[in-house]
């Protein structure tokens, strides 16, 4: 599910691979949100995996912020 408000841009990633091409937009984060952690990145480019165990991100460039969620893996 997304949700793009006039504070926020928030995408949320069950399962699998995203590629995402943000545009900076200091004033509308841009937030991917996993059962395992949360992704946060102002303008960049970035890559997210999701399994049942683990969550994987990748930037080209530009800078994310990754903080663990503190769920089990099957909360969401």
């Amino acid at each position: 599910s997304a949700s793009f408000r006039a504070d926020a841009r928030e995408l949320v990633l069950q399962s699998g691979e995203a590629y995402f091409e943000v545009t900076h937009d200091a004033a509308r984060p841009f937030r991917v949100t996993t059962a395992l952690g949360v992704i946060t990145v102002v303008g960049t480019r970035f890559g997210a995996y999701r399994t049942e165990q683990s969550l994987e991100v990748a930037t080209l460039d530009g800078v994310v912020r990754v903080a663990s969620s503190g769920l089990p893996p099957d909360a969401g």
